[in-house]
C-alpha cells in the first residue's frame, strides 16, 4: 500500500449563508449543504489524488 502524502495542493472551503427560508428549513440551511459538497469533493479526491 502507497503511503499518501501529508500534504495536498486542493484546499476545499465551503461557505454559505445564514437565512431564513421558514419554519420547514433549518437556520443555516445553505451552509449545510455547502459543508456537504465539501466533503464529498474531499472524498473524491481521496480516490483520485494520483491524477492530479
Amino acid at each position: 500500500m502507497k503511503k499518501l502524502p501529508d500534504y495536498t495542493k486542493l484546499v476545499i472551503i465551503p461557505s454559505g449563508a445564514f437565512e431564513v427560508y421558514g419554519p420547514h428549513l433549518p437556520l443555516g440551511t445553505d451552509t449545510l449543504v455547502s459543508s456537504k459538497i465539501a466533503e464529498i469533493l474531499a472524498e473524491c479526491n481521496r480516490y483520485h489524488r494520483d491524477e492530479l
